[in-house]
């Protein structure tokens, strides 16, 4: 049935050493994906002799000679969106580094069964302290098909993931990350892609104060003190050159100003 039937979108640049893993671990899904796609964009290792072996993925491939770009990911993912076929219920997009449990897919299947407002979910990443109800993981993430119809295309922006999040709260939807479902990452992020979380902040539009506020909490309460400077300089990059703000960044402004006054509200 169309309801529970699923599409997986994988952007995949030099990913040799994980594409095959994570591939294995989608085909290996209790509920098995009605198409993958994948984008191989530009790679110059092994990544496209690698796709050739699998004959239930369609291998979209790309050839410039651009230097990798966080921007250029939603690109990606629009094109691929254009290969979806109809009747799919959900997309999941992934990372060309993750490894699913083999009951990935139906859980989170599971969890949209049981309530029709929620609209994104993910697992949790295996590394990382696992928070029920906290925002979804950009890969592993699932998606309504039908309310990704709503929003199309991504904006070709650095906050595209939240940016997609955020839509989905403002037509009174919910975007989960859920406690009993896990994944691994088989990658560690790296220094330029904490850089750009700071950016999106910024077209997105969350409010400097609201930053600063968040940057002195991870100061005081989270281990890597250096991740936390390098998010904060990226969006002082960005609020110095006043970049264009994406258009659901006065309802992000709002939306961080209502929890910060609720949160003030339950103090004693």
């Amino acid at each position: 049935m169309a309801e529970n039937s699923y599409t997986v979108l994988i952007p995949c640049k030099n990913g040799e050493k994980t594409i095959q893993q994570t591939l294995q671990s989608i085909f290996s899904q209790t509920v098995p994906p009605k198409k993958i796609i994948v984008v191989d964009d530009a790679s110059i290792d092994s990544t496209p002799s690698i796709l050739k072996k699998y004959r239930g993925v369609l291998a979209i491939r790309l050839e410039h000679n651009l230097p990798r770009d966080w921007a250029r990911v939603p690109k990606l993912v629009n094109l691929m969106l254009q290969h979806v076929p109809e009747r799919t219920g959900f997309i999941m997009i992934s990372g060309d580094d993750c490894l699913y449990p083999r009951d990935y897919v139906e859980l989170l299947l599971n969890e949209f069964d049981k309530d029709p407002q929620l609209l994104i979910a993910s697992g949790s990443h295996m590394e990382q302290k696992i928070v029920q109800g906290a925002s979804p993981h950009g890969a592993g993430r699932m998606f309504r098909y039908s309310f990704l119809r709503r929003v199309l295309p991504f904006p070709e922006s650095i906050g595209w993931e939240s940016w997609v999040l955020f839509k989905a709260l403002w037509l009174g939807g919910k975007a989960e990350r859920l406690s009993n479902v896990s994944y691994k990452h088989l990658k560690p992020y790296s220094s330029s892609s904490v850089w750009t979380f700071g950016q999106s902040m910024y077209e997105l539009g969350y409010p400097l104060w609201f930053v600063l506020g968040r940057f002195l909490k991870n100061i005081l309460f989270e281990p890597n003190k250096l991740q936390q400077f390098t998010m904060l300089g990226g969006y002082v990059e960005y609020w110095l050159e006043r970049r264009r703000r994406l258009d659901i960044a006065d309802f992000v402004s709002m939306y961080q100003n209502h929890r910060i006054r609720r949160l003030i509200s339950k103090l004693p």
